[in-house]
């Protein structure tokens, strides 16, 4: 069992679960262990996820994973908040996140990685301008992106 098939098929079975009840899917994390899988979901709605809405879609995502077979053998699923350091995936994701702090790590060019501390400035299609510290406008395709989340200052 790929770990990308197991988590591509869980977002296609989280796709109705979430829309339904206002929620989005943040992450999906896939790690097999001694025995068991681990299974991780992250999910998010404006105003923040309740427990509640954790137990809820633990349940039913449970049933749907029993039902349709994605995973085969013994795991554990768990269903939480992405938490105040978030990755940030999609467009949509820099858009909710315009003015603040970010830490983006990114392919540059000749295969090196490029790190950029800044707050998000804008988003233009596939481009997420970042204003790094130091004043310099960087310029980062989402497809490039390596890992990018919010910073928290204290």
């Amino acid at each position: 069992m790929a770990e990308r098939s197991v988590i591509s098929g869980v977002e296609q079975l989280l796709e109705p679960v979430l829309s339904a009840g206002g929620m989005e899917l943040v992450e999906v994390l896939f790690k097999m262990g001694k025995g068991r899988a681990l299974l991780q979901v992250f999910i998010d709605k404006p105003g923040g996820v309740t427990l509640d809405d954790c137990q809820a879609v633990s349940r039913e995502l449970g049933t749907l994973l029993d039902v349709e077979d994605v995973i085969s053998g013994a795991y554990v699923l768990e269903v939480s908040s992405p938490g105040l350091d978030r990755p940030l995936k999609t467009a949509r994701d820099f858009e909710r996140n315009l003015g603040k702090a970010v830490t983006v790590k990114a392919r540059g060019e000749q295969g090196r990685s490029v790190t950029v501390a800044g707050t998000v400035a804008r988003v233009k299609g596939n481009t997420v301008e970042v204003t790094a510290d130091e004043g310099e406008v960087v310029s980062v395709k989402l497809a490039d992106i390596v890992k990018a989340k919010l910073r928290l200052e204290f």
